[in-house]
This record gives structure tokens, sequence and C-alpha cells, in this order.
């Protein structure tokens, strides 16, 4: 495994090398020097001190969205119980997970192991999505979000409604067929397609609502005020409307899954976990 570790503490980072054992390690003690390196080759864990006296997860959070990597790192955050709540906001379109010290090393292992796998199928499809830059760049056009400011924009939806005691309901879309669409298509058609899937997607929300591209083949929609019901509704509205459309005379069409979540009127729950349920209610309906 490539495992990059940033703590400013040398002598943590000592420690961290000789737990980790036989893996490729490189070190850093500042997030703008773990950025540097990433920039360079970002197929890396990292593992990371949340806080320290020099900086805090945030700022390397931030320096990877503004840096817009075409492969993000899988960031194993390390923090304390009193940190934890916190560190839960840096996980989102960068993956990630917690892990609280101190961390027995079979726990470790394993969420190495999930890193290097989340890194894998983020890496194919990275590589399958080469091609669609002009796609997202005209989805952009048609207010489709692209995933940096989708993100930014989603936190700070939640935390307004969060703040003034409203719910906020999330629909979470994928195109279920994309990589067979993409071979009987190809790719300057395929860009077609995701353009008048973007501009049916958005012809179909409020003029309020939130939606943009999330990672790989999924879009988000962010729903202030809505109850389950009406972002249900919403969401099958998408679909079909996306479905409907034949896009080549061989009859390509989008398949799309929608899976639906909601928070409560001041329910204080981080954008990853609603993301999460989404997912997970996506999963039940392929």
């Amino acid at each position: 495994m490539n495992i990059l570790i940033m703590d400013d503490d040398a002598q943590h980072r000592g420690q961290l090398r000789e737990q980790l054992g036989e893996h490729t390690i490189h070190e850093a003690a500042t997030p703008l020097e773990a950025l540097n390196q990433l920039m360079e080759d970002s197929n890396r864990i990292v593992l990371a001190r949340f806080k320290t006296a020099q900086y805090d997860g945030f700022d390397l959070v931030n320096a990877l969205l503004a840096a817009n990597l075409k492969l993000n790192p899988y960031v194993l955050w390390l923090v304390n119980k009193r940190q934890q709540p916190e560190a839960a906001f840096c996980l989102g379109p960068i993956p990630g997970d917690i892990l609280v010290e101190p961390v027995a090393p079979p726990i470790l292992e394993a969420a190495l192991t999930e890193a290097e796998k989340t890194l894998e199928i983020q890496h194919r499809r990275t590589k399958e999505f080469v091609g669609t830059t002009q796609a997202y760049a005209v989805l952009a056009s048609l207010g489709i979000l692209p995933q940096t400011r989708m993100y930014k924009q989603a936190v700070a939806e939640l935390e307004r409604n969060q703040r003034e005691g409203s719910p906020v309901s999330l629909v979470l879309l994928e195109i279920s067929n994309y990589d067979a669409l993409l071979a009987q298509l190809g790719e300057r058609e395929m860009g077609q397609a995701l353009a008048i899937a973007g501009s049916t997607m958005r012809a179909n929300v409020r003029s309020y609502d939130l939606i943009g591209h999330w990672v790989a083949n999924r879009y988000l929609i962010v729903l202030p005020g809505a109850s389950l019901e009406q972002a249900t509704a919403i969401g099958q509205r998408v679909q079909q409307s996306v479905q409907a459309f034949t896009m080549s005379p061989e009859g390509g069409r989008i398949k799309m899954l929608t899976g639906v979540t909601r928070a409560k009127a001041g329910e204080k729950i981080p954008l990853y976990q609603l993301v999460e349920q989404a997912s997970q209610s996506l999963t039940l309906a392929a």
C-alpha cells in the first residue's frame, strides 16, 4: 500500500511508520506538504491526525477541494473521542473514515484494506470517465453544479437548515448502465446524453433546489424544506423523465436509480451520513 502520514509531530510519525510495517510510507508535517505530494500522486491512503496545534483536518480538505484532483486520496482521520463529531464533517466527496485513538492493529489493518479497495474502484471509475470533461462543462452551464461546488453548497445549505430548524431532504441519483451506454454510444454521444439528462434533471426540481455532480456516475439533489414524500416524488419524476429519452437510433436509454433520505427539523447530522443513507436506499432500489 502507498501511504502518506500527515502529522506535525515527528515522533508520532515515527510511531505510525513503525506500526505500519512493510507498506510504502511517505511523510508530511502540514496540509500544504501533503497536498504537494498528492498533486504528484494522489492515488494514496492518507493517515492524518485530525487536529494539532498547527492545523486541523479542514485545512487539508479545503486544499484538496481547491486543487480539484482527478483522483482524490482516501483519508483516514486519527481523532480522540471529543474530536469525532467535528471530524465527521470532513467526510464527503473525498473518501475516508475516522479512527478513534488508540487504534488496535487489526482495526487499522482492516481500515487500510477498505481504503485500498475504495481507491481501486475510484481509479477504475476515473479511467472510465475520461472524455466526458466537456460534458460536465455543459452540465455546469445547465445549472448542474460541479463536484467541488456541490459539496461546499450542500454543506452550507444543510448547516443553514439546521440553524433555522427546518427539514432538508436529499435525493441521490445513479446512472446504473453508464458503462454499457458508453460502449454503445461512444464518448461524443455519451456527452450529449449526459447533457440531456442534466437539462431534464434541472427542469424537474424547484428553482432553489441544489443539484450537482457527486462522484462518478452519481448526482445529488438537496431539497430545502421538503418532506420525505415530496423528495421521493421529485426523485421519481426525475428518474422517469430522464429514462423517457432515447439517446440514439439504436435505442440507447439512460437507466437511473434513486435513493432518498431526510434530516428532520433541527437534526444535526453531517452531510456524509445523509448521503450514505441515500446510498443505502439506492442500493435497495437496484
